[in-house]
């Protein structure tokens, strides 16, 4: 049975206790390479990469799981044949004027300037840079114009494209960014919504999409208890400013009071920073009289 299981699971589910009881099937039980790896559903190149792996443990006294489990694989480098980093930004260039041509028009205008790289090497320096399609280029053109970041122009496709470019494509992350001229940061913050959704089981994309930044309170904030001593103030002098305010809390409360900046805030949250903002505002909140009663003397 655990045979048949085994079968069904390609090589990385295989845990490192499996794998060490595969082992141990092999050095101990005396069972064949070729039926052991037959029975696990794992190559003869595979076994002997544990085995090294096994009897290097033995020698430097390591984990005997610890040594088993998947280790991480090597980042790609970058192509050989991958057009320089100067010429890619010449290109960027060229879209920024021109967002309506193409690979073959940008071809052309690099074989003007005695710039040698091939239709397909355009295509691909588009592609890493988010600009392979005439959407791109144009949000491109109209984010330059506009001096908006480059990360806002992205959907959350282009995203999810980029964070696979490092995850599948094991692509270093700093050339990823460099290509799409986006910030290292930006990217972290991008591949952690995608595995924290691929963790909880959430939509990818719809994790990957703007968020709008809501505060409800800044940590260094004035309490509610600060600002109705400011406020308490405010009604009985509102021809008062900040520096008055800040004084006058300063005598009555001593060093829990706020400062001038402090203050300043508080005015600003409730529309009070004018003299005439506090003066509608205190006469407003002054009580009515209270008429005497019949009969009073």
């Amino acid at each position: 049975m655990q045979s048949n299981q085994a079968q069904n699971n390609p090589t990385n589910s295989l845990s490192a206790r499996d794998r060490l009881r595969l082992l141990e099937r092999v050095f101990k039980d005396g069972v064949s390479v070729s039926d052991a790896c037959r029975a696990f559903n794992i190559s003869r190149n595979t076994f002997y990469k544990w085995a090294r792996r096994n009897s290097q443990r033995i020698k430097s006294g390591q984990d005997e799981l610890q040594s088993l489990q998947n280790q991480n694989p090597r980042r790609r480098r970058a192509s050989q044949q991958r057009i320089p980093i100067e010429t890619e930004q010449i290109i960027r260039g060229i879209v920024a004027l021109h967002p309506g041509w193409g690979k073959r028009r940008i071809h052309t205008e690099l074989r003007r300037r005695i710039i040698s790289v091939g239709i397909h090497g355009v295509g691909n320096a588009l592609t890493r840079l988010q600009l392979n399609t005439p959407q791109l280029r144009q949000r491109y053109h109209e984010a330059l114009a506009s001096n908006t970041p480059l990360g806002k122009l992205l959907t959350a496709q282009d995203r999810a494209r980029l964070v696979e470019r490092v995850l599948r494509g094991r692509i270093p992350l700093s050339i990823v960014s460099r290509d799409c001229g986006v910030s290292r940061l930006t990217l972290y913050k991008w591949l952690g919504r995608y595995n924290r959704a691929l963790r909880d089981d959430k939509d990818v994309l719809g994790a990957l999409e703007d968020r709008e930044r809501r505060v409800e309170r800044w940590g260094n904030q004035a309490t509610g208890e600060q600002e109705r001593q400011v406020l308490e103030i405010v009604r009985t002098a509102p021809a008062w400013g900040k520096y008055r305010l800040s004084q006058k809390l300063r005598e009555q409360y001593g060093f829990i009071s706020l400062g001038i900046h402090g203050v300043s805030n508080v005015l600003k949250r409730n529309d009070l920073a004018t003299a005439q903002q506090r003066k509608t505002w205190a006469a407003i909140q002054i009580e009515p009289a209270v008429r005497p009663q019949a009969g009073w003397e």
